[in-house]
């Protein structure tokens, strides 16, 4: 499989979660809830970008970012399963690079 097509695979399924799991997600949780979990997830993924940034391999840099968010979450009692945590994350990534642009 090309890296091209795996691209393709892996933004398709990120959409599929987004979609569906995060109003479920708000729905289980309630709406102000979940938007407290969505802004403390932006704030952690915004910080981890400033401490990583000098990684120049991207997959480390990713994983080390990933990492750095879940584990400040579990530090503080907050245990979400990994659909929910990826879910939250790709929606706060797309809210920052649309904030950037």
């Amino acid at each position: 499989m090309t890296y091209e097509v795996l691209q393709i695979v892996v933004s398709v399924a990120a959409a599929l979660i987004t979609a569906f799991l995060l109003p479920w997600l708000k729905a289980k949780i309630g709406e102000e809830k979940y938007n407290q979990m969505k802004n403390l997830i932006k704030t952690l993924v915004d910080a981890a970008e400033k401490k990583y940034e000098d990684i120049e391999n991207d997959k480390l840099r990713q994983t080390s970012k990933k990492q750095y968010v879940l584990n400040y979450l579990n530090s503080k009692g907050i245990i979400l399963s990994e659909d929910e945590f990826d879910a939250l994350l790709n929606s706060a990534v797309q809210e920052l690079d649309k904030a950037f642009q």
